[in-house]
């Protein structure tokens, strides 16, 4: 067993690494195990954990190939990589920016490996911010610097660099692999990418892989597993409400890290992120007793089922068949109930520690199978739309009706069922309990015996034209849902109506006690990318809505100014935008308070294309968020200096004005405001009769503004899109 060191100055992280700890490691102190097995970091980045411990056995790698060949060379060959750094250090002070380029551009395979290694150090120690990111090819693609005096290397923190690093095993490897490493005892940190705090975060920009919310949800599966076999573990994140949902059964300790998101250094402040364990300060594994039923929380259903286990399920076998009968004569407890766990979170823990849940197959009959039986309600999106009731009266008599039932009609009677399905003629046909055809499928590579007349409790299915709607509905978000709940219907309706689409649609409403608006709809619709593979289970769309009064829609006039007119007359060749993608716009003036002052660091940073980072620059210049100087070089205006400091309910207000100031947006407006709807083609004739566009031009140029509609439609709710038509 190994005890923790204090730390020394060497050795330390010698590459700038986004999410780098080296600041946070006196709040770390204090929960890091006094004593552990091996130490496993599989997500290495800058390496300040591994260095602050100096572990005795430790296993580092990550999937970043490049990164994992500098450990290895200044493990191996230390002095060649300095005399090669030393190299670009003297070509730096000559040649500045033109030396980065040209080093930058150079093709990275055709490098031997140490070569490789002091390239990858030389751009990091040089580049924006300490980033790594690759475009599309796989090119490091990160702009320019600009430090007056970049340290690119230390002499003597290599040589300790080397020293340690001759004590461990370094591999490129997925962090996954871990699970088959790793064993009771052992240490293993996470330290991912983090998941970003906002749709518009540009954290998730700072890694060269993409890390997406599913990756966050398979870490935290792999987190489980590792606390199943013993091991300590400890993993860093961002404080979403994503991140706690997933490890609610651990312990979250809140430290506050500075990270360096505003332009200006007064507004830079610490925020908090979530340090997340399953043990204590002397090693023992706590949350895993709350798991086995040591707390209040514990379920009449769960030593009924460690019974079950013992004397009926071979923990070798994939699939174990368990009557209706056998649950009943056994524990004396009714087997429907027995078999009814909706959510991850209501599974009896025998059922997680054997990774197993349980299926009906016919009537009477189950399967004990191996494998993932739950999907992880994904987290909703930041912005709630507002959406107006097509309902012209009251109804009365729906406040008596019980359950989720009362909000899913109500959903569906006031037409926002077919807002967010986008179809218009829908009509109840399924309700109720139903029977299920014959099918097989698979978990994972688990085959199950044929399905024949399971009993499915649909809570609505609304059949169009072309598509049937399948609705499961619950009155509160739970964490997690039983992928079955959507999955039989699925398979069932497939067959019965081959003719039309399945869409499977989880619908959840949430009371909010803060305000009085009468909560909140979610929708998260699902597609099986496979019909025969239980857990293809994909994310299709997410929405959020709330309902308003018509008054609050209809106020759409305060964003003008008053200093102009509805309907005044306008001259021709108006600035007619390009640029579709508003959180790009939004985000564009903090790119510039960063330091990306020019062309090509913009178009690099978003990976845009010459003309598209023109349409983007023309976008921002147009708003008033930023102007040209001397030399290309982009500057905020006072109005771009007083957005990026707003806070975001302010900072949509803002664009949303500033968008009202722009003619073409002023025109439609006015006509929308005399006619209460327009059509595409109707835009299209006010494009063309308000500039020198003409053809088809005008048209596609109707696609932009329906996505600056459409974001102003989500902020401030004050006009309605849909698929060829704007209204209010």
């Amino acid at each position: 067993m190994q005890k923790n060191k204090r730390t020394k100055k060497y050795p330390s992280p010698f590459l700038k690494w986004a999410g780098g700890k080296s600041q946070l490691l006196s709040q770390y102190d204090t929960y890091f195990p006094k004593k552990y097995g091996n130490y496993f970091e599989p997500f290495m980045g800058g390496g300040a954990v591994f260095f602050h411990l100096k572990p005795e056995n430790a296993f580092l790698s990550d999937y970043n190939e490049e990164l994992i060949n500098c450990y290895i060379q200044i493990r191996d060959n230390p002095e060649k990589v300095m005399e090669l750094l030393k190299e670009h250090r003297k070509n730096h002070d000559k040649l500045q920016e033109d030396y980065y380029y040209l080093i930058r551009e150079m093709a990275y395979d055709q490098l031997d490996d140490i070569g490789k290694a002091a390239r990858t150090i030389y751009l990091n120690k040089t580049c924006y911010n300490g980033l790594y990111r690759l475009n599309s090819m796989g090119q490091f693609n990160v702009p320019f610097g600009r430090y007056k005096n970049p340290g690119i290397f230390d002499s003597e923190n290599f040589m300790a660099v080397s020293k340690i690093l001759k004590k461990v095993r370094l591999e490129v490897m997925d962090y996954r692999e871990i699970i088959h490493l790793a064993k009771s005892g052992d240490f293993i940190y996470f330290d991912p990418p983090y998941h970003p705090l906002s749709e518009t975060s540009s954290f998730t920009g700072y890694t060269e892989l993409s890390f997406k919310e599913e990756d966050q949800r398979n870490l935290s599966k792999l987190f489980h597993q590792l606390d199943n076999k013993g091991c300590l573990v400890m993993h860093s994140n961002s404080d979403t409400e994503l991140i706690r949902s997933l490890y609610t059964h651990y312990k979250c300790k809140e430290i506050k890290a500075n990270r360096f998101i505003n332009s200006k250094v007064e507004g830079r402040k610490a925020i908090s992120e979530l340090l997340i364990l399953n043990f204590d300060k002397n090693g023992r594994i706590y949350a895993k007793e709350r798991k086995r039923g040591k707390s209040k929380r514990k379920s009449k259903y769960w030593d009924p089922w460690e019974k079950l286990f013992t004397n009926h399920v071979d923990r070798e076998k994939t699939v174990n068949h368990i009557s209706a009968e056998t649950i009943k004569k056994e524990t004396g407890m009714e087997p429907r109930l027995m078999a009814k766990f909706d959510t991850r979170r209501e599974l009896p823990p025998v059922f997680r520690d054997n990774n197993a849940f349980l299926l009906p197959v016919s009537n009477g009959k189950y399967v004990v199978v191996s494998g993932e039986g739950y999907h992880d309600l994904e987290e909703p999106p930041v912005t709630v739309e507002n959406f107006r009731s097509d309902i012209p009266f009251d109804l009365k008599s729906i406040k008596y009706a019980r359950g989720e039932m009362r909000y899913i009609d109500y959903a569906f009677n006031s037409g926002l069922i077919s807002h967010f399905t986008g179809v218009d003629n829908l009509f109840l046909t399924v309700r109720g309990r139903k029977f299920s055809g014959k099918f097989s499928f698979h978990v994972n590579d688990v085959e199950i015996p044929e399905v024949s007349s399971v009993q499915m409790e649909i809570d609505a299915g609304y059949e169009g034209q072309n598509e049937l709607i399948i609705i499961e509905a619950k009155v509160g978000k739970p964490s997690s849902f039983n992928i079955r709940q959507l999955f039989y219907p699925f398979r069932h309706y497939s067959q019965v109506l081959p003719d039309k689409k399945i869409r499977p649609v989880f619908f959840v409403y949430q009371e909010d006690k803060k305000e009085n608006n009468g909560g909140t709809y979610y929708f998260y619709e699902y597609n099986f990318t496979d019909i025969f593979d239980y857990n293809s289970i994909e994310p299709v769309s997410i929405k959020a809505y709330r309902y308003v009064k018509p008054e609050e829609q209809d106020g759409f006039t305060d964003l003008f100014p008053e200093t102009t007119k509805i309907g005044e007359k306008k001259s021709k060749n108006l600035y007619i935008p390009q640029a579709n993608d508003i959180d790009k716009i939004m985000e564009f003036p903090f790119r510039i308070a960063e330091g990306m002052d020019n062309a090509r660091e913009i178009a690099e940073y978003f990976e845009f294309t010459k003309r598209q980072s023109s349409y983007y620059r023309e976008a921002v210049q147009n708003l008033g968020f930023a102007d040209m100087r001397d030399k290309n070089r982009y500057v905020l205006t006072p109005l771009g200096k007083r957005f990026v400091n707003l806070p975001v309910e302010k900072r949509n207000k803002l664009l949303c004005r500033e968008m009202m100031n722009l003619p073409i947006l002023k025109e439609i407006m006015t006509r929308l405001y005399e006619r209460k709807s327009l059509s595409m083609n109707e835009i299209a004739k006010i494009i063309e009769k308000n500039s020198d566009l003409s053809g088809q031009t005008p048209k596609r140029r109707t696609g932009t503004l329906r996505a600056w509609f459409w974001w102003l439609y989500i902020a401030l709710g004050i006009v309605k899109v849909g698929r060829e038509s704007i209204f209010i």
